[in-house]
């Protein structure tokens, strides 16, 4: 499956966050070393390497930017009080993946995928391309569009599942209804039966004791 360079730096961000939510983080070049005494350092991380995906104290940072390529590595200085959105605007853009010096600038309609201008030139100048931001523009007005239409939409099934409820409360009430009112009128019915019946036992008694 292609990569998705977003998840990627959600999931990174998420855990970056959650080490920070644990409090103030050590240095991870340094953590292994062994002061005089024979200690470990625990020196305090204030940056954090996206490239190398490491927290660093400035001593290490210092010795990571000198012997590091120039431009190569993204560096973010972080505090424990930052949320997960604010480090994800921090983090850069994304990467090609063949081209790791290269951000992500097209998008290649034809291939559906994003690359960078060099991957363009060479493999996707024949294709419908167009610029990724103004791609992520119009999907994210689309999917604008859609949240609304679906908001409509629930709305709208809410209204008819109430209306169902309703008429189905309705109708319950109304066979209790109509089920008393049966019971009543049988009973009214074997009342007048009973009468009907003690009438005649006693006009044939009548009868009986005249004869």
């Amino acid at each position: 499956m292609p990569k998705n360079g977003f998840v990627d730096k959600l999931l990174e961000v998420k855990k970056l966050s959650s080490t920070l939510a644990q409090g103030e983080m050590v240095c991870d070049v340094c953590c292994d070393d062994q002061s005089k005494s024979g200690e470990k350092m625990t020196r305090k991380a204030t940056v954090y390497c996206v490239d190398c995906r490491r927290n660093m104290c400035e001593l290490c940072c210092g010795h990571h930017q000198k012997f590091r390529l120039p431009g190569a590595h993204k560096l973010l200085e972080i505090n424990s009080k930052m949320s997960e959105d604010e480090l994800l605007l921090m983090f850069p853009e994304n990467m090609c993946d063949k081209h790791s010096d290269k951000c992500l600038e097209i998008y290649c309609f034809d291939c559906k995928v994003a690359v960078c201008m060099m991957c363009y030139i060479k493999s996707h100048n024949s294709h419908k391309c167009s610029d990724i931001k103004e791609v992520a523009e119009d999907l994210s007005k689309q999917m604008s569009a859609n949240v609304e239409c679906l908001t409509a939409m629930v709305t709208e099934c809410k209204t008819v599942l109430k209306n169902i409820e309703d008429n189905e409360n309705a109708f319950c009430n109304s066979v209790a209804e109509t089920e008393k009112m049966i019971c009543e009128r049988a009973e009214k019915l074997k009342q007048l039966i009973e009468d009907h019946k003690q009438s005649l036992l006693e006009q044939l008694s009548v009868s009986k004791a005249s004869s």
